[in-house]
């Protein structure tokens, strides 16, 4: 993992957060992560090892684990359960995540209650420039209300309340 290409685990970040990462790991290192991370024992690893290569344990089943584990090493045991069912909600249920952050859009960004998808991002700090931005759209990466935003040249129309959705994990509730 690295933090100049961001996919690292930093061991101040909120539950849900660390969780998130750890399900986006390579399924080829989850093993790894378990013998060089945590506190469970070589056997236990071994049989889950096996029981992922035999099918009788799903693999996303192993990571969840590796992710309570984790979770639990800087947060609590509580939180790792609560970051599990979070995570499941949001992203096997496909439902809004239960907390998310309200982002307040200054009235000078506006203009006749809209504004450029790639500012709004910016304001949001979900990328880190204006090519991010771009990038994302054109990727098919952000929504506005469970709509994709599908070009990067058109001011869009936001008023409070509405959830936009940068990438996989950053959500932001507007308030105008």
């Amino acid at each position: 993992m690295s933090k100049s290409l961001n996919n690292y685990i930093a061991i101040d970040e909120t539950k849900n957060e660390m969780f998130g990462k750890i399900m986006s790991i390579p399924d080829s290192l989850v093993f790894n992560y378990f013998e060089l991370l945590t506190g469970v024992s070589l056997k236990e690893i071994r049989a889950l090892e096996k029981g992922v290569a035999e099918g009788t344990l799903h693999p996303k089943e192993a990571k969840k684990r590796l992710g309570r584990e984790i979770v639990a090493m800087y947060h609590t045991r509580e939180d790792a359960d609560l970051a599990d069912a979070e995570f499941e909600r949001v992203f096997s249920s496909k439902k809004l995540p239960s907390e998310i952050p309200e982002l307040e859009i200054a009235s000078g960004l506006l203009k006749e209650g809209r504004i450029w998808i790639v500012n709004l991002l910016m304001e949001a700090k979900a990328v880190a420039n204006k090519s991010e931005a771009k990038r994302l759209v054109d990727q098919g990466g952000v929504y506005l209300n469970d709509k994709r935003v599908e070009r990067t040249d058109l001011d869009i129309p936001v008023k409070t309340g509405d959830v936009l959705k940068a990438g996989k994990r950053k959500f932001f509730r507007l308030k105008v």
